[in-house]
């Protein structure tokens, strides 16, 4: 499998902007977008291990372990193309090995909010080569080994006009309230000039029920589309053009197209673990607060914040 990763990439440090590119300081973002390009290296392209215990020489008293190619059914073709505008990026200071991603310049880009369109270009460029055309916000981290295969399901189940986009999660620090998903839910009404709410999904996946729903928030900050998918979007008339319909011109390009051409979904929060990212560059999740009787409903004890 072919899989093409695109990723808009800006940082110059500004904590007056209220976007982890300008306001968190340079080392922490480079820490961030080393860990958005190496979970797609370590999960799908490059070799994985297991080990074992080989007899020395002289018997088992200078024993050494022996690695072995592991994961050989989940190694893919991945192409990482990071979209940047002038000087203003980090990509020099990643300390990355050569070949791990391609930097696509895009310094016709006037407006840093818009280089997720750029990606679009790229993706645009290179339709009918791949088998997945992937857009990525640079602070997302995937953890799921099985993430392509779970989509590719998801569609053979209910067909190339329903999308299945991960929920983003964030980690805390609290012990007992950990992992949080901070798409919040939107007005329905801001979402009414977009197509109409679909109806809930259900599949057995693994011998389980897992449902899907129409979330009143499409955005993820990233997409995941088979050629299928895509195709749809390459026919809609604005398709590829900058333009800015969903909050500003950086979610408009994860998020806009996709919503206008797809009926999208996401995993119920009962079974949210289904399909989900790691955002690292967002809010943190301490900042929420927990609506304790809620829990207590569900059989979980927190402490009041």
């Amino acid at each position: 499998m072919k899989i093409l990763v695109t990723i808009p990439h800006y940082y110059k440090y500004d904590p007056q902007v209220n976007y982890g590119s300008s306001r968190e300081r340079e080392a922490g973002r480079i820490e961030v977008v080393r860990k958005t390009v190496l979970a797609l290296r370590r999960l799908f392209s490059l070799p994985g291990a297991y080990s074992t215990a080989q007899e020395g020489e002289h018997g088992w008293e200078d024993r050494y372990f022996l690695y072995h190619p592991a994961n050989t059914s989940f190694h893919y073709e991945v192409d990482i193309v990071i979209c940047t505008r002038g000087k203003d990026h980090l990509l020099e200071k990643l300390d990355l090995p050569a070949g791990m991603f391609l930097q696509g310049v895009s310094d016709g880009v006037e407006d840093p909010m818009a280089l997720g369109f750029a990606c679009h270009q790229v993706l645009q460029s290179c339709f009918g080569e791949y088998d997945f055309y992937c857009y990525m916000e640079d602070d997302l981290v995937l953890h799921d080994g099985f993430f392509f295969q779970k989509l590719l399901w998801f569609e053979k189940q209910f067909g190339d006009a329903c999308l299945l986009q991960p929920l983003r999660y964030q980690l805390g620090k609290r012990e007992e309230f950990f992992k949080t998903y901070n798409d919040f839910e939107l007005e329905e009404t801001l979402m009414s000039e977009f197509r109409p709410t679909p109806a809930p999904l259900k599949a057995e996946y693994l011998g389980r029920e897992i449902s899907f729903i129409k979330s009143s928030n499409p955005h993820s900050g990233c997409f995941f589309l088979t050629p299928a998918q895509y195709e749809r979007l390459l026919c809609a008339p604005s398709y590829g053009t900058v333009r800015q319909g969903f909050v500003t011109l950086l979610e408009s390009a994860a998020s806009l197209d996709i919503s206008e051409n797809l009926a999208v979904y996401k995993p119920s929060y009962e079974n949210g673990a289904f399909l989900e990212i790691e955002h690292v560059g967002g809010y943190p999740a301490d900042e929420f607060r927990v609506d304790t009787e809620e829990f207590r409903q569900q059989g979980y004890e927190l402490k009041e914040v």
